[in-house]
């Protein structure tokens, strides 16, 4: 391998910035509904996103680095009062059942380390299906104090491809995740177990219930039925009196109040190209189709793209959505370029939708 040629994907909490080599870097934001609070909330959706992005890839020589909000770690003196690492497991803010712990010993500290392995599972996964050769899962802090870096600088990235020798002290695939997706993959589906509620089991009990009917008139039901036609009665001979006493009257229907024309809107300011925010989302399932949307849409400048999946799978046609701050022109160079790629493309306007652009892809061309 020469680790030159190294693609670097440096994960944080909310991002993972993608550094080709000698290319420009991607960066990749995790949209708040599949990632929050240091958790992977929806673990497909954030597989399908990574899968969306990581096709664009050429080199498929991978190395993981983790850093900020994902990375934490403990330092000791061996031998001390201080060499216990329960304080520090316990203080992560994820679950017991989500950490992944590595311990990296001198000879004289000892570095306690951890993670969140539904990330580093995720990314595993990612690599597979993409046929890519995942190297490692290291931490930044082999080569830097500063964890909380939100980018990596070049002399940074330098170090990193040229001192692959450090890899496998800290690789965080050495404590068996790698070995454990493999598995999974070859494990076949289970079937889904409904739970019955009891009271639907069986028809038993219903059958076994016995029931009291009643038929006929109650002494009760007769009365009850007599002071109904009296009432009846009384209300129809105060209705007559009432009618034959009272002289009616009526008012003059009230002259409409004129109504002031209303106050056209005025028409927003049309956005530049760098403004104005897109998200793609999969509806078909097909692995990186999100991605090829982006791809066709930055190749004509757009920047602030966002990808994800839609709530559906079966989508035929692709449909777009723009608010009216997205100029005609804009809307119909988007449509063009996406025509390109797209058996059937749809379009309309929503002038409230809280990005200036969402798409929902549907059956490419072959």
């Amino acid at each position: 391998m020469a680790t030159t040629e190294l693609t670097i994907l440096y994960v944080t909490d909310s991002t993972v910035t993608v550094y080709p080599p000698e290319k420009q870097s991607k960066l990749i934001e995790f949209p708040k509904k599949i990632v929050e609070g240091k958790n992977i909330l929806d673990k497909e959706a954030f597989y399908n996103l990574l899968i969306d992005q990581l096709f664009m890839i050429e080199n498929k020589e991978i190395v993981v680095v983790l850093g900020s909000g994902i990375l934490y770690q403990h330092a000791v003196v061996k031998g001390s009062i201080d060499d216990n690492s329960e304080d520090f497991y316990a203080q992560l803010p994820f679950g017991e059942h989500s950490v992944i712990k590595k311990i990296i010993e001198t000879d004289i500290k000892r570095y306690f380390l951890a993670s969140n392995k539904d990330y580093i599972e995720t990314f595993v996964q990612a690599a597979l299906n993409f046929k890519a050769t995942l190297h490692a899962v290291i931490p930044l802090s082999l080569f830097t104090d500063n964890v909380e870096r939100q980018d990596l600088s070049d002399s940074l990235l330098a170090e990193i491809r040229q001192n692959s020798s450090l890899f496998h002290a800290g690789d965080f695939l050495s404590e068996g995740v790698h070995a454990k997706v493999e598995e999974e993959k070859k494990e076949e589906p289970k079937s889904e177990v409904v739970d019955i509620p009891a009271a639907f089991e069986s028809t038993e009990d219903m059958r076994n219930t016995s029931y009291k009917v009643e038929s006929g008139w109650s002494k009760g039901g007769i009365l009850f039925f007599f002071f109904l036609i009296l009432l009846s009665v009384a209300v129809a001979v105060g209705g007559y009196f009432f009618l034959t006493n009272t002289k009616m009257s009526f008012s003059p229907e009230p002259t409409p109040t004129p109504t002031s024309a209303p106050t056209a809107t005025p028409t927003p300011e049309p956005l530049e190209k760098s403004e104005v925010t897109v998200e793609i989302q999969n509806g078909t399932g097909t692995a990186g189709q999100a991605g090829r949307a982006s791809a066709v849409l930055e190749d004509i400048d757009y920047e602030d793209i966002e990808v994800g999946n839609a709530d559906t799978e079966d989508a035929e046609t692709t449909s777009i959505t723009f608010s009216s701050r997205v100029s005609k022109d804009q809307q119909q160079e988007m449509i063009t370029a996406l025509e390109e790629i797209f058996e059937e493309v749809s379009s309309s306007v929503k002038a409230d939708q809280e990005k200036d652009v969402i798409i929902i892809t549907g059956i490419e061309k072959e």
